[in-house]
């Protein structure tokens, strides 16, 4: 069984770290003994290799996590090929340069030890001379598949490395390294590629059990069905699939016989189900569309093809498999289910989903995904993929797009892009696997790079044979467009996600905003837009960050932001936001062991709020001396007067603390009240500024009474800012804010 380190962020415990050191030290020291391998010195070393597997695997079966420095996995990555494999031809190991991309060759691999899954997939491989190397491959496989580390690269797997790179690394030791899946062409007994090896006499032995094929002997396409079919049952997809392959090809040309035909549509069949266990759905409806051209009533294909183009999005071709088979056999269960999941999406790319609905839906079922529909309101439109903008008049709260994650992840770390290492290996795998849809999608997202955005996307454009997963071009759409997600249902506060939203992506960004985006990814405008105004988002809740290191931030994603609130702080002089910055840090290592995520978790003793209140005089002195500053923005002093009003003790001083807030936001708590009172959705000016921690004020003055007016404008209040910036009711406000006092 595998070895699978997980995480990426360097371990506190010596011990695995030297593992880990030992391990790579060794692969070092095999790569270099080459064409020697046969030596007792190149023994040893393949034992040594070996032991320490055994090791890291013990220590893993105690469940402790060991982890590897991230920097390898995200550094000095190569472009995928963009060579059809059939102008290329072999070189091998000893051939190689250091650091230099054999352009026009390939090279053929097998392995030869149980792979160690590490960032990427890391094992040791013989190439046809008999070198021994070791063979390093990043971005094959998700730690959220089916499929194990033993079963994507088994022990005797035989592979096609296109124009291969040898990285020379001083601490890791010399590998073939590969980052983009679509370079690796595994050679299997379905291969167009299988007779080039075949008859190959390989010069070491393996350690461990080879796949199961490789000692099957099977001579008809029905012994090899249904070898097939025991490997699927199984689990092992991989070999499964190319078990019915192999079936499919020993099939004769003419089929005049209908049991030929009959056993024609089973392997497809099979194939379509294997693929879809895999994550080709494209490859799935291939093989069901075949059936169905034979047998257009075939529950198994309208099923599964039904399926299939649900998880590519294609809900309207889903729900017509699904009506064709309700058609033909009314009222089973599993097809009535699918038929109201596609109904409930189709409904959805035209209206938009219910925000209430999902609320409840993240609420109840935490753990369980969300599924929702894309929907983009007919009142905007993308521009050129850059932008999008106001096709009429957009008032406050209106819901103008819907948009589910391409992919998402919560399992960390999310780089300063709000990024993760996950979310580039899950987007690569989409888009290696589905390129026609996903990677149609993501490919037609900006890097903010025009060099790399003429990449191409299949090696023959023209015949759209040979998708690239082009790790590089991949990373900097990530880079790019990704969000960054704070709070997920499911997940604790802490946890930091990232995603990728393909229609979210078009909207450029601004610090002042007038759309969000909430945790289910559902943008309303919450200011005033008129037609042919550019419709902004802010990528990050950042604008309380200061100047300098939002700057860095959007630098990182390949652009600049040219906002009022940038303008503002790039107007003043170097160093009074120096000064600034400066008191924003002290601020925070005052108050942040007293709050989490922004929000106040402990009173803080009574000396540091007073030390905190001077903070916040030198702070409100830091744009005083701006006479020439027309607007109220003061986005530094939000947070400072947030925790004292929600530490003051006091009714007066909580109201004039959180009408400071307000305004540091450009924002009038007092026209907000107002607004309550009259159902008036303008509550936001031009240049103003959201945070959801207006929302926690609001919420606190609701809880603690006070409002002396006889009614509790505050609850009205929030009431109205949620419906406005998020699309929330009075149930999700009772719910989200008041149902939990004690919490």
């Amino acid at each position: 069984m595998a070895l699978e380190l997980v995480g990426c962020k360097g371990t506190k415990n010596g011990h695995g770290r030297r593992l880990l050191e030992d391990f790579h030290r060794v692969l070092h020291d095999v790569s270099l003994t080459g064409a020697n391998s046969e030596t007792s010195n190149a023994q040893d070393l393949r034992t040594k290799h070996r032991n320490l597997l055994a090791k890291l695997r013990s220590r893993a079966s105690d469940k402790e996590k060991l982890v590897q420095s991230c920097p390898t996995a995200t550094s000095k990555l190569t472009p995928a090929s963009d060579a059809l494999l059939s102008s290329l031809t072999e070189i091998v190991h000893a051939k190689l340069l250091s650091n230099i991309r054999a352009k026009g060759r390939f090279i053929i691999l097998r392995t030869l030890e149980p792979v160690a899954a590490l960032v990427g997939l890391e094992t040791v491989a013989e190439d046809r001379a008999g070198d021994v190397c070791t063979l390093a491959l990043y971005n094959y496989r998700s730690s959220k598949t089916e499929t194990t580390p033993d079963e994507a690269l088994p022990v005797g797997t035989v592979i096609i490395l296109k124009e291969p790179v040898l990285k020379i690394d001083p601490e890791r030791g010399n590998a073939l390294r590969c980052d983009s899946p679509s370079d690796v062409v595994f050679v299997g007994r379905d291969s167009p590629f299988y007779g080039m090896v075949e008859h190959t006499v390989w010069h070491h032995e393996v350690n461990g059990s080879l796949p199961s094929l490789s000692s099957f002997r099977g001579s008809s396409a029905e012994e090899w069905k249904t070898e097939g079919n025991n490997l699927f049952k199984r689990g092992l997809f991989n070999e499964a699939r190319e078990a019915y392959a192999v079936a499919l090809q020993l099939l004769p040309a003419d089929e005049s016989k209908e049991q030929g035909s009959e056993l024609r549509i089973t392997i497809h069949l099979n194939l379509a189900q294997t693929y879809f266990r895999l994550g080709f759905f494209e490859e799935t409806v291939l093989h069901t569309d075949i059936v169905l051209k034979q047998d257009p009533h075939n529950h198994k294909a309208l099923f599964r093809g039904g399926r299939a183009h649900y998880e590519l999005r294609r809900y309207q071709l889903a729900l017509d498999h699904f009506d064709r088979l309700n058609t033909s056999s009314p009222g089973q269960p599993e097809t009535m289910k699918e038929l109201k999941k596609c109904r409930e999406r189709t409904s959805e790319q035209t209206t938009g989903v219910n925000i209430y609905k999902l609320y409840l839906a993240a609420k109840l079922k935490p753990q369980i995904p969300i599924d929702a529909a894309d929907f983009m309101s007919p009142m905007i439109k993308v521009v050129q993929r850059r932008g999008v903008v106001a096709t009429e008049a957009i008032q406050p709260g209106t819901k103008i797009l819907v948009c589910k994650a391409l992919q998402a992840d919560f399992t960390g770390p999310t780089f300063e892009d709000g990024s993760s290492n996950e979310l580039v290996t899950e987007l690569i795998q989409s888009v290696w696997k589905n390129p026609n849809t996903i990677g149609k999608s993501v490919y037609e997202l900006t890097t903010n790079n025009a060099e790399l955005d003429s990449h191409k996307q299949y090696c023959d454009e023209g015949l759209n044979g040979e998708p690239i997963a082009d790790v590089v071009r991949i990373r900097k759409i990530v880079n790019a467009n990704a969000f960054r997600l704070d709070r997920a249902p499911g997940h604790e506060p802490s946890e930091d996600g990232s995603a990728l939203f393909v229609s979210a992506s078009y909207f450029n960004h601004s610090c002042i905003p007038n759309a969000i985006y909430n945790d289910v990814v559902v943008f309303h405008v919450f200011k005033p837009v008129a037609c042919g105004e550019e419709v902004t988002v802010a990528y990050e809740g950042e604008s309380a960050e200061p100047f300098t290191a939002r700057k860095k931030n959007y630098q990182a994603r390949g652009f600049l932001c040219n906002c009022q609130l940038c303008q503002l702080d790039q107007a003043e002089p170097e160093g009074e936001r120096k000064a600034r910055d400066a008191l924003i840090a002290a601020e925070r290592e005052l108050l942040d062991p007293y709050r989490k995520n922004g929000v106040m978790i402990a009173i803080p003793p009574a000396g540091i709020l007073k030390s905190h209140r001077g903070v916040i005089q030198k702070l409100e002195r830091s744009y005083s001396t701006l006479a020439d500053r027309k607007s109220s923005l003061k986005s530094a002093l939000f947070m400072p007067y947030v925790c004292q009003a929600l530490t003051s003790g006091n009714r007066v001083k909580f109201v004039d603390y959180a009408e400071k807030a307000f305004e540091s936001m450009g924002v009038s708590l007092k026209h907000l009240l107002e607004c309550s009172d009259t159902g008036d959705v303008n509550i936001f000016g031009e240049g103003s500024l959201y945070s959801i921690h207006m929302d926690g004020v609001l919420a606190a003055a609701a809880m603690a009474g006070l409002d002396n007016s006889g009614g509790d404008r505050f609850l009205a209040a929030l009431e109205l800012l949620k419906r406005v910036t998020d699309g929330s009711n009075k149930q999700m406000v009772k719910a989200q804010f008041f149902d939990n006092k004690e919490n």
